[in-house]
């Protein structure tokens, strides 16, 4: 659902269909180039992770785990923060997951302090996921 400016909540049928055929296109792309380099740039840390998971004694499937898991957690939480969208208006809930993410950043700047392979393993994939 989206909300006009004068706050009518319209579905996302209406608001699809009031818009024109160039709109549309660059509405689509503008969408398609956002997600593209926000994931883009999720995977960043996928070079690095083989070498460090090495010097860590990580078994090498975890990197591809950690790496994955961001568009999962994207893909999981778009449809209940979608909810709350509609409950709570957008401000909030946009606030609420800066919190979150500016929470799964901190946690990440403290990895190298975990000794226990287990824990790092576990604390990085809630962080990853939690990111996207």
């Amino acid at each position: 659902y989206f909300i006009q400016s004068n706050l009518r909540i319209m579905s996302m049928s209406e608001s699809v269909h009031n818009l024109n055929r160039a709109q549309l296109i660059y509405t689509f792309t503008v969408v398609i180039v956002v997600v593209a380099v926000t994931f883009f740039l999720y995977s960043l840390p996928a070079p690095f992770l083989p070498s460090y998971h090495e010097q860590r004694n990580v078994k090498t499937l975890w990197d591809g785990v950690v790496i994955g898991i961001v568009p999962v957690g994207s893909a999981v939480a778009c449809i209940p923060v979608g909810q709350l969208m509609q409950y709570f208006n957008f401000k909030p809930v946009m606030i609420a997951s800066s919190i979150v993410l500016g929470a799964s950043y901190i946690l990440n700047s403290f990895f190298n302090r975990i000794t226990n392979n287990t824990v790092y393993i576990t604390v990085s994939i809630i962080c990853r996921a939690l990111s996207g």
